[in-house]
């Protein structure tokens, strides 16, 4: 197997470079470290590219700005968050230009978080993530810049949980459990205390899980009671949250995620954030490797704008038969119709 992406360490240094072939040693250090994969390059998928929304660069930066943040509010000090704060504006824009310049971009998110950084990139994913469902909502520059600085700071009042309570393998109890429910308070009351931006960011946070039919915490509000910022992150929050690994559950595929959200509609989510949102984040990522109903296997080379659910596939060759290049259209061929994804394969 040849390494198709750069692996990157905790602090941004590439260990393994693309083009790498894999060695037993390179897997047995990947597998020690936890990350949850990394990209691979063959002569099947040669051809596919699979572009970020943001350029690797950007979201190490952002993902280091979150940690720098954790470790000052960790000194008990403040002082210094004025200066943290102001870090983050730049590279918000940096994201909100990247997204605003790829709009029309479906967005192919197969993160490879690494395990003991989930807290860090889990909020810039949710950034990246609110800023798309932003500007496809129409968000004025302003707005999304706001939109942008909640979502990355919507966990914010985690940073004041134990992290033994935060990935605690197993159910928790009724205690443990309002102790969590706590951090959105504890996250907006800081940022009021220290954070001298638009009030729209801390009632974002504050209000990330709320619920559209009233059933969220901390107060119960519902439907256009809760702020549009907080009704995006929700969504961008549990997607990334549920397709990456945990303690206490497995990664679920973008697939599986796509009917969830689509599913609690009406229920835990805004059914227009959530209608943008399934419009532009791909339930089956370009370059992932699938089964379809008839039998046959392959790799999504391009997904289809307008019917997410049916892309084309680029077919791999049968065993026994001579190796061709065949590509098929879920959704233009007339003898497919009845041809569904059935399987997507992981590592």
């Amino acid at each position: 197997m040849i390494v198709g992406r750069p692996l990157r360490s905790r602090k941004g240094e590439i260990l393994l470079t693309a083009g790498t072939v894999l060695k037993e040693s390179f897997i047995d250090s990947i597998k020690r470290l936890r990350y949850s994969g990394l990209y691979i390059q063959d002569e099947f998928s040669a051809d596919i590219e699979v572009e970020d929304i943001i350029s690797e660069d950007l979201r190490h930066e952002a993902v280091s700005a979150v940690m720098r943040l954790e470790a000052d509010m960790g000194s008990g000090s403040s002082r210094g968050f004025g200066s943290q704060i102001e870090a983050f504006a730049g590279f918000i824009d940096d994201i909100i230009e990247s997204v605003m310049s790829n709009k029309d971009t479906i967005v192919n998110l197969v993160d490879l978080k690494i395990f003991d950084q989930y807290t860090y990139q889990h909020s810039v994913n949710v950034c990246v993530l609110s800023s798309v469902i932003g500007v496809a909502m129409g968000l004025d520059r302003a707005q999304l810049f706001n939109l942008g600085m909640a979502a990355i700071l919507h966990d914010i009042g985690k940073f004041f949980i134990d992290k033994e309570l935060l990935n605690k393998p197993g159910r928790l109890t009724g205690e443990e459990f309002a102790i969590i429910k706590k951090h959105p308070e504890m996250g907006c009351d800081y940022l009021r205390r220290n954070c001298y931006y638009s009030s729209a960011i801390y009632i974002g946070v504050l209000q990330h899980h709320e619920r559209f039919n009233g059933s969220g915490y901390p107060h119960g509000r519902s439907g256009s009671d809760i702020h549009i910022f907080a009704r995006i992150i929700a969504v961008a929050d549990v997607y990334d949250a549920i397709t990456s690994l945990r303690p206490y559950h497995e990664p679920v595929l973008p697939s599986e995620a796509h009917e969830y959200i689509m599913g609690n509609s009406g229920q835990h989510f805004d059914p227009d954030v959530a209608g943008v949102f399934i419009k532009k984040i791909a339930p089956f990522p370009e370059g992932a490797e699938v089964l379809l109903s008839n039998g046959l296997r392959g790799i999504v080379f391009k997904n289809n704008p307008d019917f997410m659910t049916r892309p084309k596939i680029k077919l791999l060759p049968i065993e026994g038969r001579t190796p061709k290049v065949e590509f098929i259209d879920l959704k233009d061929d007339p003898n497919l119709l009845n041809v569904t994804i059935s399987k997507v394969y992981t590592v």
